[in-house]
C-alpha cells in the first residue's frame, strides 16, 4: 500500500493569500479607469477567497488531485506565486490566455467562461507521470471476471516489465472527450479496468461546448420572449395579465408592442447561457474523470502502429522523446465531427470571409441586425427561430425545395425519409418561423462570398470588453455595428420549382444580401484527419468517418472501436454517442455481443414547436455485417422497402395520425393547433416502423415511441396503456386507440 502525504497547509493558505493579494491589488487599480476594467473578474476572486465551498474545490483542484488520484499517476499543476496556472478573467487574462481561449473557441473570458474551461481544458494541465516501467494489463483474458481483477495494486507491480522512456499500458485508450469519449473511458474505469481519456481541446465535445447546452440555454429564452409577446398583444386581456407603458429609456434594443415597451437584452441572454453551462461543465471536466479513476491526457493522439498511440501535448511535436507513448488492449476512437465547410471552388470567396458556425456563435456578445443561414437542417432552423426572437433579421438558404431534407450532409437522426410524415413536419415548422420573421429560400446557389467589412481585431475586442457592468449586461459601446463583420452574398434560388431541384429559368431570382452574421448549418464531418488512422490499420471515408461493424468495431483492426459522430452513416446525436460508448465498452472489455442495429435512435429538434421523429431502423448493414449508408425510402424493421420511395406504386404500412387540435391540453394551453402525432406500422400489424410528432413537447413524447420500439411493445399496447388526463401524451394513445379501432371494423 502506497502512503500519500496529505498537501502542507502552508501551500494552501499561500494560495489563499496570493488570492487576497491579486484582489486587492486589482480593487486599486479599478478606481475610476474610464470603466475599463471588469467588476465581475474582481467578484471572481472575491468568490474564491471567501466561499468556503467553491474556495476549497478551487484549491483541492489544483493541488489535491494527484494525491486523490494517485493510481492514475496524474499530477495538477500546484499554485504558486504566478496566477497563471489557472485560467483568469480579462483584464488579469494574459494575451497569451486570450489567443489560447479564442483558438478552442471560448469567448469572452469571463467568469463563467473562465470556470468552464477551468473545467474542461486546466491550464498546464500535466499528463500522467511515466516511468522506464509499465505495468502489464492485468486484464489478459476477455472475461468480466479477469478484468474486474485487473485493478489490484499487488499483481499490477508483480507483472512490472522494462519498456521504452515514456510508456503506459492500458486495457482501453480513448481518444477524444466528447460524450462517447467521457462515457467509454469512464464506465471502462467503473468496471475495474485500466482507462485514460486523451482530450485534444475541451472536454464535453461539441454538445457541452458549441452544441445541445448553449443552443437550448438560447432557445428557453426565446420561448420566453415569444411568451410575453404572446400576452401582450392579446386585446382582451384574455391571460388577466396587464402591462403598463414604459417610461424609462433603455440602452437595449426596444419594440413596442400595443404601447408596452419590450426591451431584449441580448448580452444578457448570452451572460445567461455561459453562467448555465459553466454550471454543467463539472461532470464533464477533468477532476470528475479522476475521481472515478481515469487517467487523463491533454494532447492530441496519433496512432503509431495498430497498437500504440503516441500523445502529442500542445506546443509539441510528432515524435518529441517527452511525449507519452501509450500501448493499449483496446482502443476507442471518439473524436467527434466538425461543421461541414464548402470549398473555395465551390463557393467562391467563402474560405476568406468572417463566417460563423456552430464552434463560434456563441461568443457573440452582440446581436447581428442581420444572420444568414447556409443550411436547412435542425442546427439551422434552431439558431433561426432563436435568434429571429431576439431580433435580428434572418435568411435561411435551404439547398433542395424543402427544409429537414433528407439530402442534409451528416444528418444527425433528424433530417427526413420520404414517407415518414417529415414533409407535413417541414411545413408546420416553416410556417412557425416565418410568424418569427425568418424569411426562406429554396434551391438556394450561393455563388460568392463578399467581405465588405473583417472581423474586428483583438485589441478592438479586448478593449471592448471594458462593457461589461455589475449587473452582467454589456454598455452601448458593445451594441455598435463595428464589432460586427459584414459580408455580402450573391445567389439564385428558386422558389417554385415543381420539377424537384431543377432550376427553372422563368421562376429563378438572382438575389444579393448583406449580412453581419453568415452562419454555415450545412451539416457535419467526421475528424478523421491527422490521427495517423494508415499507421493503426483503421480504415475510414475522409468526411463520412470511421468503417465499423456492428459491434462499433473497426472493419480492419479488431483492437479498435469507434463512437460517435466520427463513425460513418450512424445518426450524430450526443445521446447516440453515449449508448455506442456503453456498447464498445461491453464489446471491448468483456466479450460483448452487442449490437448497433439494435439501438432505438429519437432525435429532436428544439424549435418551437419542437419536432421529433424516432425509426425502428437507425442503421443499415451490408452483407458482411457493416455499417453502412441509410437508404432514403423508408425501410420497415426488417429491411423490406416499406412505401414512400420513388416509383413505388404500393403503400406497405399503415399510418395512425392523432392532430393535437383536438387535444384537450393542447387547447388548455393554447398552444399546438397545428402539431400532431404520425404513427407508421407495417402493414396489417401493429408493428412501429417509425414515428413523427410535431408539438411543443415532441422531445418528450417521442421516447414512449422509443421505448415501445425497442421492447416490441405494438401500437396496441400503447393504446391500450392508461396516459394522464390531460395532457399531451394521450396524442400517441390515440393513434394506438385508432390501431384498435381498425381491427374491431375487420372482425
Amino acid at each position: 500500500m502506497t502512503l500519500v502525504a496529505p498537501t502542507p497547509l502552508w501551500k494552501a493558505a499561500a494560495s489563499l493569500h496570493l488570492l487576497t493579494t491579486l484582489t486587492t491589488c486589482y480593487q486599486h487599480l479599478n478606481l475610476n479607469q474610464n470603466r475599463i476594467s471588469h467588476p465581475w473578474a474582481t467578484s471572481r476572486l472575491r468568490r474564491q477567497h471567501s466561499n468556503s465551498i467553491f474556495g476549497i474545490s478551487s484549491i483541492r483542484f489544483m493541488m489535491l488531485s494527484s494525491s486523490s488520484n494517485n493510481n492514475n499517476n496524474n499530477e495538477e499543476v500546484e499554485s504558486s506565486s504566478s496566477s497563471s496556472s489557472v485560467w483568469l478573467a480579462t483584464p488579469l487574462a494574459t494575451s497569451e490566455d486570450i489567443v489560447l481561449a479564442k483558438s478552442l473557441s471560448i469567448w469572452p473570458l469571463d467568469e463563467f467562461n473562465v470556470q468552464l474551461l477551468n473545467e474542461v481544458h486546466p491550464k498546464n494541465f500535466v499528463n500522467p507521470s511515466t516511468t522506464n516501467t509499465t505495468a502489464t494489463s492485468a486484464t489478459t483474458a476477455s472475461s468480466p471476471e479477469t478484468a474486474t481483477s485487473s485493478s489490484s495494486p499487488t499483481q499490477n507491480e508483480a507483472t512490472m516489465q522494462p519498456q521504452q522512456p515514456n510508456h503506459q499500458h492500458y486495457d482501453l485508450v480513448v481518444i477524444g472527450a466528447g460524450a462517447g469519449g467521457l462515457v467509454s473511458s469512464r464506465q471502462a474505469s467503473r468496471r475495474g479496468a485500466k482507462s485514460c481519456m486523451i482530450s485534444s481541446e475541451l472536454a464535453g465535445g461539441d454538445c457541452l461546448n458549441a452544441g445541445c447546452v448553449p443552443s437550448k440555454a438560447l432557445l428557453r429564452c426565446a420561448k420566453l420572449i415569444r411568451e410575453v409577446r404572446k400576452v401582450a398583444t392579446e386585446r382582451d386581456n384574455e391571460f388577466g395579465i396587464s402591462f403598463t407603458s414604459a417610461t424609462t429609456s433603455t440602452s437595449s434594443p426596444a419594440e413596442e408592442v400595443n404601447d408596452v415597451k419590450l426591451s431584449i437584452n441580448f448580452s444578457q441572454i448570452m451572460r445567461r447561457m455561459r453562467k448555465l453551462r459553466s454550471q454543467i461543465a463539472p461532470i464533464d471536466g477533468h477532476s470528475r474523470g479522476l475521481s472515478i479513476g481515469t487517467s487523463i491526457y491533454q494532447g492530441r493522439g496519433i496512432f503509431t502502429s495498430p497498437t500504440t498511440i503516441e500523445v502529442i501535448p500542445h506546443g509539441k511535436s510528432i515524435g518529441d522523446v517527452s511525449n507519452p507513448r501509450l500501448s493499449f488492449r483496446k482502443a476507442v476512437i471518439a473524436t467527434g465531427g466538425r461543421p461541414y465547410i464548402p470549398s473555395k471552388d465551390n463557393i467562391p470567396g467563402l474560405k476568406d470571409a468572417p463566417y460563423t458556425t456552430n464552434l463560434n456563435l456563441f461568443n457573440l456578445v452582440t446581436l447581428p441586425p442581420r444572420m444568414v443561414i447556409i443550411g436547412s437542417g435542425i442546427v439551422a432552423l434552431e439558431m433561426a427561430h432563436a435568434f429571429a426572437t431576439f431580433g435580428s433579421k434572418v435568411t435561411v438558404l435551404s439547398r433542395s425545395e424543402r427544409i429537414l431534407s433528407p439530402s442534409s450532409r451528416g444528418g444527425g437522426g433528424g433530417e427526413g425519409r420520404e414517407g415518414d410524415g417529415t414533409e407535413e413536419a417541414a411545413q408546420v415548422l416553416q410556417c412557425a418561423l416565418e410568424k418569427e420573421g425568418v424569411t426562406f429560400l429554396k434551391n438556394v446557389v450561393v455563388k460568392e462570398v463578399r467581405t465588405l467589412r473583417g472581423a474586428p481585431d483583438d485589441a478592438t475586442i479586448v478593449a471592448s470588453m471594458g462593457g461589461y457592468n455589475d449587473e452582467g449586461g454589456e454598455d452601448d459601446n458593445l451594441h455598435q455595428s463595428n464589432l460586427l463583420p459584414l459580408m455580402q452574398l450573391s445567389l439564385t434560388c428558386n422558389d417554385n420549382t415543381i420539377d424537384g431541384v431543377t432550376i427553372d429559368e422563368v421562376t429563378r431570382r438572382e438575389i444579393v444580401l448583406e449580412c453581419e452574421c453568415l452562419l454555415l448549418a450545412m451539416g457535419r464531418v467526421a475528424n478523421v484527419q491527422n490521427m495517423g488512422l494508415e499507421n493503426g490499420n483503421v480504415q475510414y471515408h475522409p468526411t463520412d468517418g470511421i468503417l465499423v461493424n456492428d459491434y462499433a468495431q473497426s472493419i480492419s483492426n479488431p483492437n479498435v472501436y469507434a463512437v460517435g459522430d466520427c463513425v460513418a452513416h450512424v445518426p450524430r446525436l450526443t445521446h447516440m454517442s453515449g449508448e455506442m460508448a456503453k456498447v464498445v465498452v461491453q464489446n471491448s472489455l468483456f466479450n460483448g455481443k452487442w449490437k448497433l442495429s439494435s439501438l432505438v435512435v429519437p432525435a429532436v429538434m428544439y424549435t418551437d414547436p419542437e419536432y421529433a421523429v424516432v425509426r425502428a431502423n437507425a442503421l443499415s448493414l451490408d452483407e458482411h455485417g457493416h455499417v453502412v449508408r441509410s437508404p432514403r425510402t423508408n425501410k420497415d424493421v426488417d429491411g423490406e422497402d416499406a412505401g414512400g420511395g420513388e416509383g413505388e406504386g404500393e403503400i406497405l404500412f399503415d399510418t395512425y395520425k392523432a392532430e393535437l387540435k383536438h387535444n384537450d391540453r393542447a387547447i388548455l394551453d393554447g398552444s399546438d393547433d397545428d402539431g400532431f402525432v404520425i404513427i407508421k406500422c407495417q402493414l396489417g400489424t401493429g408493428k412501429i416502423v417509425s414515428a413523427t410528432i410535431v408539438s411543443t413537447r415532441a422531445g418528450e413524447m417521442i421516447n414512449e415511441v422509443s421505448l415501445a420500439i425497442k421492447h416490441g411493445i405494438d401500437l396496441e399496447g400503447i393504446g391500450r396503456n392508461i396516459h394522464s388526463y390531460p395532457t399531451l401524451g394521450e396524442s400517441v394513445m390515440s393513434c394506438g386507440i385508432q390501431y384498435i379501432n381498425s381491427k374491431w371494423e375487420t372482425m
